[in-house]
């Protein structure tokens, strides 16, 4: 599990890029009694002033995407 392996506590915040319905984000928050926030929007356009200790985006998303879009994808995610 992404708590135990990466230490995840109440006060790690979480990026979950591509989470469609939040699945993971739902199990592992109720096994460590977190919080959760969805933002429905397009990753690639997401931007925050918010700082993430852990990024995580299923393989197959980041897959899918042009080798531009990857680009964008990891520039974006750079100041996190």
């Amino acid at each position: 599990m992404l708590t135990s392996h990466f230490e995840v506590d109440n006060n790690t915040e979480i990026a979950d890029f591509g989470c469609g319905p939040g699945l993971y984000a739902n199990r592992e928050a109720a096994e460590k009694g977190l919080n959760v926030h969805y933002v429905l929007k397009d990753y690639l356009d997401f931007e925050t002033t918010n700082r993430f200790d852990l990024i995580t985006m299923i393989m197959c998303d980041f897959c899918a995407l042009s080798p531009e879009q990857r680009k964008k994808c990891c520039r974006n995610s750079t100041h996190f």
